[in-house]
């Protein structure tokens, strides 16, 4: 799949919203052996982990984001070798102008909403910054559209009860 529309070079939101759509249909991995099959099926190729946080049940690393999809960066977090959470950022080159951003950010969020519904809570200021946010399939997704110091989109997933686990921690 083309990942750009010719037209302002913008990011094409059904690559985007597929991707969404395997993470949140998909059973969060309950081990490092099957976290590496579900990346495999993300399309993405996780970077060796590093404890995070002075806790050595804490692990984060990169993703090599997925041939054809405009990601500039991707992320994980594991607790305990349970897989937590990923963070994507979409390519800041397409979205080098803040319309560009909110346009990419508009689009994936209309995809968003016509097949989950409205999100649990979204806010937009007078500059254009923008959030949203999701929970599906026990999947917590949260959309951000930022423009300054670089405009660009951000996707957050977390498996929600991990992602509570892991707020809990003393350390964190």
């Amino acid at each position: 799949m083309e990942a750009t529309t010719g037209e302002n070079h913008v990011p094409r939101p059904e690559s985007i919203t597929d991707l969404i759509d395997r993470i949140v249909t998909s059973k969060w991995p309950a081990d490092e052996v099957e976290q590496a099959k579900y990346f495999a099926l993300l399309g993405f190729d996780p970077i060796a982990g590093q404890s995070s946080n002075n806790d050595a049940a804490v692990m984060t690393g990169n993703l090599m984001a997925p041939s054809g999809l405009p990601i500039a960066t991707a992320t994980w977090a594991s607790l305990n070798g349970n897989l937590f959470s990923i963070n994507v950022f979409l390519d800041g080159e397409l979205l080098a102008e803040g319309p560009h951003a909110l346009r990419t950010y508009r689009h994936i969020y209309a995809g968003l909403r016509g097949k989950y519904g409205p999100p649990l809570d979204e806010t937009t200021d007078l500059s254009g910054r923008a959030s949203s946010k999701w929970q599906m399939n026990g999947t917590t997704t949260e959309m951000y559209c930022h423009l300054n110091p670089l405009p660009s989109v951000q996707l957050g997933f977390s498996h929600t009860a991990g992602n509570a686990e892991y707020e809990a921690l003393p350390s964190r």
